[in-house]
């Protein structure tokens, strides 16, 4: 369940910590290592072939928790099965359509990405099947340059909503569920946004979308009208440019 967050507690982070492990992928030596919170008991390590962003999720439906890498250098996503003992399976690798510039876990129980390209102006739905391979599912190609992605459903009818913006993108897209194919609408036409994400602002149960706007130097606001239909509604001055932002209810 989506938890309620108040317009004034909206907080933004570079760093997301999940408990019981920190994950840490070093890029210089492509190491990815596990280490335990409460002290250290061991450390595993695996060679991971190029950098890239880092998620965890349990695609194959055992009781471990599982890691996806997507390369920022390459073509290519990375998956390791976590096993017992916190060890890790061989690493798996599977072949993408282009180099990833960022990467959202969309729906941790149906184990989809939605990874995005700014280089080839592009980005996709992709699912994590039970052996680690990547499939996808649909792909997007823009004018504009997205680097920013936000996922929920908006308007409370059991399937996800993608939104997405970026520096070089022109305004924000939302693609919503259309049949079997995502149709593509224009909440903001012009204006870039570095980061956005959804939460409740207005503690209506409806999911609702803030973003930086680079022009702006603010946090813009666009409240839910309960239909799922998003409209700009008003700005927050930010003093420091905001690269990634993150809702909790504080």
């Amino acid at each position: 369940m989506m938890k309620h967050c108040g317009a004034e507690k909206l907080a933004f982070s570079l760093v997301r910590v999940s408990l019981p492990f920190v994950f840490c992928g070093l890029c210089n030596t492509a190491l990815l290592a596990q280490v335990t919170i409460n002290g250290f008991a061991r450390l595993t390590e695996t060679d991971i072939p190029s950098p890239g962003m880092l998620r965890s999720t349990n695609y194959n439906g055992d009781q471990y928790n599982d890691i996806v890498v997507i390369s920022s250098t390459s073509k290519s996503a990375f998956t390791i099965q976590g096993k017992e003992n916190g060890g890790f399976s061989t690493l798996r690798k599977s072949s993408l359509q282009y180099t990833a510039t960022n990467v959202s876990l969309v729906d941790p129980t149906d184990n989809t990405l939605f990874i995005a390209s700014r280089s080839s102006k592009r980005g996709g739905i992709y699912k994590i099947k039970a052996g680690g391979e990547l499939q996808s599912l649909e792909q997007f190609t823009w004018r504009g340059a997205p680097s920013a992605i936000a996922s929920g459903d908006v308007n409370n009818d059991g399937t996800l909503e993608y939104y997405i913006s970026g520096a070089g993108f022109e305004g924000i897209s939302q693609l919503k569920k259309n049949n079997s194919r995502h149709s593509e609408t224009k909440i903001e036409k012009l204006l870039p946004f570095s980061a956005i994400t959804l939460a409740d602002c207005n503690n209506d149960s409806y999911l609702d979308l803030v973003g930086y706007n680079i022009s702006k130097q603010s946090l813009s606001m666009y409240y839910n009208n309960t239909r799922g239909e998003l409209s700009y509604t008003r700005d927050i001055s930010v003093t420091s440019r905001v690269k990634e932002l993150q809702a909790t209810d504080l």
